[in-house]
């Protein structure tokens, strides 16, 4: 005797939902299809509970209709509830359950069985990243690096690295970032670690993380914020060490296209509105937008330092008001 299979047990719930609403003879010719012989027997089992209902019901909606009509009814339902992508997607779902209570080993055996490329790869990013929540992260990257798209790898790759951090692994968490191919979902991952160590006092932690951002943009602003918290905390010499960073970030900047200028604009501005310094920020966004090709430093500027930005078109604004009244008062 072969045990239920996972059809079988899809086909018992839907036999015992008819039963409910009444419709006895459509439960009694889906039922046929259960080809476990004890579960199709509990299936058409009387249930105490239906039999105990206030209002049973007196007629079955399905008394008048044919053998032939009810026939193509089950069978419907039976194709309906037994296909064979809402069962892969079923098996998906328990392999992530499985992950999230803990059963890692279980979990990994059952997503690595799916046969359907994108729904076991689905599966696999959801075993990888429970694993590294529950502090297995090195399985979890194991199971991450064997996904095929690499958007797909560069997000559960930058999950695994938050949980890392989350638990305090600082440097395992940059060394996961520095894997990941995506260049949003590096920078993301490693923000999410300078952050989390910020919160925690870690400003050493946060500032590597900081330094192996791509864009120096993020590392001015990511540096800002460490210093900041550093000085709150009474940290000031630490403070004044990420000054002279700051410093070598701004001046190793550089840009192709003869754009260098402008990127250096956009940095200081960055830089002092990080440091609070509205007067030097609205300056140098000035600065950054009195350069060619201006559409590029709006965007450059208004991605770092919005607040800058801001003060410096009222600024701008300003001046232009003031010059065109100027204008029309002269002879």
């Amino acid at each position: 005797m072969t045990a239920a299979t996972w059809p079988d047990h899809v086909l018992y719930e839907h036999v015992r939902v008819l039963i409910h609403q009444g419709r006895l003879k459509l439960a009694a010719a889906v039922s046929q299809h259960i080809a476990d012989k004890p579960l199709r027997a509990r299936a058409v089992t009387p249930d105490d509970r239906v039999a105990k209902r206030s209002t049973p019901p007196t007629h079955d909606p399905d008394e008048e209709e044919s053998d032939d009509v009810l026939t193509v009814e089950a069978v419907f339902i039976v194709e309906l509830a037994t296909e064979e992508h809402n069962h892969q997607q079923a098996v998906a779902s328990a392999a992530a359950a499985l992950a999230w209570t803990g059963q890692h080993d279980q979990a990994r055996a059952v997503a690595l069985a799916l046969p359907d490329t994108f729904t076991k790869d689905e599966a696999i990013a959801s075993v990888a990243e429970a694993m590294a929540a529950f502090g297995h992260a090195t399985k979890g990257l194991d199971l991450a690096r064997s996904l095929a798209d690499p958007l797909q790898r560069s997000r559960v790759l930058g999950n695994i690295a938050h949980w890392t951090a989350q638990r305090g692994d600082y440097s395992a968490a940059i060394d996961v970032a520095a894997d990941i191919s995506h260049h949003e979902q590096q920078s993301w991952a490693l923000l999410s670690t300078v952050e989390l160590a910020i919160e925690r006092r870690q400003h050493a932690h946060a500032a590597a993380a900081a330094h192996a951002l791509p864009d120096p943009y993020d590392q001015v602003r990511a540096l800002c914020a460490i210093s900041t918290a550093a000085r709150q905390h009474g940290e000031d010499a630490y403070a004044g060490q990420l000054t002279g960073a700051l410093n070598s970030v701004i001046s190793n900047a550089s840009a192709p296209e003869g754009r260098t200028r402008g990127r250096l604009g956009c940095l200081k501005a960055a830089s002092a509105e990080g440091w609070g310094d509205s007067s030097r920020g609205r300056a140098a966004a000035i600065e950054a937008l009195s350069l060619v090709p201006w559409h590029d430093s709006i965007h450059a500027v208004l991605r770092t330092a919005p607040q800058a930005l801001q003060s410096a078109v009222r600024m701008v604004l300003a001046d232009a008001k003031a010059a065109a009244a100027t204008s029309e008062g002269m002879p």
